[in-house]
């Protein structure tokens, strides 16, 4: 009987890149916690590391995955990671985080989309409007009660950049100020509105 071959981080980037990095890459990565290489994965958060080689269950990776730490990732769950893939993680973690093939890695990772301009912006605002179509001109569903983290100005009282809040009087708010940059996090309500629940300043 042979043994099943233990996952690598080739293997394991194209998830994080699909579901992962449009939070944690760049300058701006929430919590310090950048996935969009290995070297910033081992290097861990601004709260110390996410994951201990031969400990995946108990990794702080794996358990924000499985949502037994809070909250659960990724934010824009749900859906959230299928069982099968953060075992996939967990088992990688016990196998000590090997990190495979770089080719493997680069051709199974998509590249990011550039985006440049207002031009290419407002080509993506108009989809969205039109319901974020798919190639067959079906619209994309409405993720109600999802979590969702925005960035941007704070334009008004009930106003982040060009969207609509709701809830911002009832919602925790640190540092906040009308025509400052702030942080929103809230969840996605059945028209489409942002329901706040924390309003934070940058």
């Amino acid at each position: 009987m042979h043994a099943h071959a233990q996952p690598t981080y080739a293997e394991l980037a194209p998830i994080l890149q699909a579901r992962c990095v449009m939070c944690h890459s760049g300058a701006s990565a929430a919590a310090g916690l950048k996935l969009d290489t290995l070297e910033g994965l081992l290097a861990g958060s601004a709260r110390g590391p996410v994951v201990r080689a031969g400990a995946g269950e108990a990794s702080e990776l794996v358990r924000r995955l499985r949502g037994t730490s809070a909250p659960r990732m990724p934010m824009t769950g749900p859906p959230f990671l299928e069982d099968a893939q953060i075992a996939q993680f967990a088992a990688w973690i016990d196998a000590g985080m090997p990190a495979g093939s770089p080719a493997a890695a680069a051709a199974a990772t998509p590249p990011r989309p550039a985006v440049s301009g207002r031009a290419d912006i407002a080509l993506i605002e108009r989809w969205i409007a039109d319901g974020a179509r798919d190639a067959q001109g079906h619209a994309a569903p409405m993720p109600v009660g999802a979590a969702v983290r925005l960035h941007g100005t704070l334009v008004g009282p009930a106003q982040l950049d060009a969207l609509p809040l709701r809830g911002v009087a009832g919602a925790r708010a640190e540092r906040a100020r009308i025509g400052g940059y702030v942080e929103v996090r809230g969840r996605v309500t059945s028209d489409g509105e942002i329901e706040v629940q924390r309003l934070r300043g940058r």
